[in-house]
């Protein structure tokens, strides 16, 4: 598809089109840089603690069970 088809198909002036396009080759995607950082040896003796703002936590037994944490969290008021 031609741009200038694009652009009546979706009721998008040509020049308008052609400036986006032109724009987004001119935006380069953030480059991300990792970090790595050093953990401090935890307070706990849980493996995994999740301590929420509201003042409820959530305490794992194993680490095993970590996978079990995204559901489990959104099961939780917030």
């Amino acid at each position: 598809m031609t741009q200038r088809d694009f652009a009546n198909a979706h009721g998008v002036g040509l020049f308008t089109l052609s400036k986006w396009l032109r724009l987004e080759r001119k935006i380069a995607p953030a480059k991300v840089k990792f970090k790595e950082i050093g953990l401090l040896k935890p307070a706990s003796s849980w493996p995994v603690e999740v301590v929420s703002p509201q003042g409820w936590i959530v305490r794992l037994q194993n680490d095993s069970a970590v996978e079990m944490l995204p559901e489990l969290l959104l099961a939780l008021p917030c």
